[in-house]
């Protein structure tokens, strides 16, 4: 039978006189913004000044409402903690009338007392944890806010022997009040802190992304000034990407790099930007993968893509007006007639900003079949402005047109020694059309020594032009025709194709029956300038195999390759099927 231990007794076992003597350094702590487990921990330590009383701790309800935590205490053991520490308990593993007397109180919401634990054997769970700490019984009061809402438990563990008196009870009732609220309240400091700290991080980010935003916003107004001066898309989007820190890329239509590099590391965020009725553009920024959603890049680039979008529809309206200019000068030099005035022309030219001293090259523009129902003269007026706007910042400034369903495109030939494909060559141009007009053949034609010379080069290559098909190459250039290309100058495009196919029409049949490589091996004796040992080498076979399929050559053709007028004739076959690509897929690779 437990018994009530008075004040007087508790003196004679060592204990406390007065339960609340510390109350004052309570406040003291609370007033100091120490941590609330040191709060709670003091308040253990005013529970073992009642009598009887061995241990104190307090438990809180954790974040998820359903275990108690362990957050205040005096006197248990490091082992005793170690376990209530890492393992809370579980308001489940409790009802009104079983397991561990602070779940019960929590779940109650009233004092819940059990002067022996040892008897109650619904705790035989947790016995083996309670025997080495040498407490017999434990009284548990509930932690009540305000509100009803209970948050925790105040545990006096007591000694063998030992149960709170009438007048002790309430003075733990009133301990438990009293973490209560301490508990509310160093809670409630917390939160203030919190929300203190959370307002000036938001204050330091708005400030710093006001700085960046001033930042960035000179460099948008650098790219408009460089807009307004007509300085051109590239630099337009340099100016941008250093001030945004990532690399943009300005994507055309079909998916086309028309200013930028495509080759940023990161998340790719883009935006989309209408040029005109029938052409929408992306900004492309390849943004680092650490950086936040909120961050200036992802949200500045609206601004940005706005800029690049007045600066595209200045260079369309630019190209518009060029298109129009530039259309009727194209047909003048084309036209012998119109060259009879060749001054006139000539001044029409300059005034455009053009060299006509100056040696251009001829490129057509062979663009795809139009699909029943299409509209084709749409289609060249499409083309024809693309080009005009994707040749707007090539200086010298090439002469753009168009005439029937081509383009013509006279561009100067810089003066400097530049290597074939280097930018701003002829080569290069080429390549740049064909990638930026989906299913467009781009033709290279002859040198025209001035632009007095271009009607004569626009016929060679308008002959030229009439053999592309859907299987020719993308680029196709006249000057590595050599002699077979000036045989195009004379003869009508469709008595070439009959004459290649009828020259190479055995070849191509040997080939497709026995897995030949007949033609493979004369396309490459002749890149080899006719050496047999130099095309064994380069189709990794023996001389003799070469000597030998040459030998076939001329028993299936009935031409020698020995003989000179044989040789012309097998070399303008390959040259003309090689551009409309009547040759088999493969046939031609070594």
């Amino acid at each position: 039978m437990a018994r009530h231990l008075d004040w007087e007794a508790a003196r004679g076992r060592g204990l406390h006189s007065d339960s609340l003597h510390d109350l004052a350094g309570l406040a003291f702590e609370v007033a100091e913004d120490a941590p609330l487990q040191r709060v709670l921990s003091h308040v253990a330590r005013n529970v073992t000044d009642l009598p009887g009383v061995l241990y104190g701790g307090v438990y809180l309800l954790g974040d998820d409402a359903t275990t108690l935590q362990l957050e205040g205490w005096h006197g248990l053991t490091a082992e005793y903690l170690k376990v209530m520490r890492e393992m809370p308990l579980d308001l489940a593993s409790g009802t009104a009338a079983t397991g561990p007397p602070n779940v019960r109180a929590v779940l109650t919401a009233t004092t819940i007392l059990v002067p022996d634990v040892f008897a109650e054997t619904e705790l035989g769970p947790w016995l083996p944890l309670f025997r080495p700490q040498g407490f017999r019984g434990i009284a548990a009061v509930p932690m009540t806010a305000p509100d009803g809402a209970v948050i925790g438990s105040v545990t006096a563990y007591l000694a063998k022997g030992a149960a709170p008196g009438p007048a002790d009870l309430p003075v733990l009732e009133e301990l438990g009040r009293l973490a209560t609220a301490v508990t509310l309240l160093v809670r409630r400091r917390e939160a203030d802190r919190a929300a203190v700290e959370g307002l000036r991080a938001d204050l330091d980010r708005a400030a710093a992304r006001m700085a960046e935003q001033r930042r960035l916003g000179a460099f948008e107004r650098a790219a408009l000034r460089l807009s307004a001066d007509g300085a051109g898309l590239a630099p337009v989007v340099r100016t941008l990407t250093d001030g945004l820190g990532v690399a943009l890329t300005v994507l055309g239509p079909t998916g086309e790099v028309l200013a930028g590099d495509p080759r940023g590391d990161g998340r790719s965020v883009s935006a989309s930007m209408h040029v005109n009725d029938d052409q929408t553009m992306t900004l492309q920024a390849a943004v680092p993968p650490q950086t936040p959603p909120d961050e200036p890049v992802p949200w500045s680039l609206d601004g940005a893509a706005l800029i690049v979008e007045l600066e595209l529809r200045r260079l369309d309206r630019d190209a518009d007006i060029e298109s129009r200019l530039t259309k009727d000068l194209v047909a003048d030099l084309l036209s012998p007639a119109a060259m009879r005035h060749r001054d006139a022309v000539f001044g029409r030219a300059v005034a455009l900003g053009h060299r006509p001293q100056h040696a251009h090259d001829v490129v057509m523009v062979a663009l795809p079949e139009v699909e029943s129902g299409g509209d084709p003269t749409a289609g060249v007026a499409r083309a024809h402005r693309r080009v005009v706007a994707l040749t707007g910042t090539v200086r010298p400034r090439p002469v753009v047109g168009s005439v029937g369903s081509h383009v013509v495109v006279l561009n100067p030939v810089p003066t400097d020694d530049r290597p074939p494909g280097a930018e701003g060559t002829t080569r290069a141009l080429a390549a740049r059309l064909a990638a930026a007009i989906a299913g467009a053949r781009v033709l290279i034609g002859p040198r025209a020594r001035t632009l007095a010379d271009a009607p004569h080069a626009f016929d060679v290559a308008s002959r030229a032009v009439q053999l592309l098909t859907r299987r020719s190459a993308g680029v196709i250039d006249m000057t590595d025709l050599g002699v077979p290309g000036l045989l195009l100058q004379s003869a009508q495009p469709e008595a070439l194709r009959e004459l290649a196919e009828r020259t190479l029409a055995p070849l191509v049949r040997n080939d497709a029956e026995r897995g030949g490589r007949l033609l493979a091996t004369l396309r490459a004796w002749l890149a080899a300038g006719m050496s047999t040992p130099e095309t064994a080498r380069t189709m990794f076979v023996h001389v003799n195999t070469v000597n030998y399929r040459l030998r076939r050559i001329g028993e299936l053709t009935g031409l020698q390759p020995s003989r000179p007028a044989d040789l012309i004739q097998l070399q303008l076959a390959l040259t003309v099927a090689e551009i409309s690509g009547s040759i088999p897929p493969g046939a031609l690779r070594n």
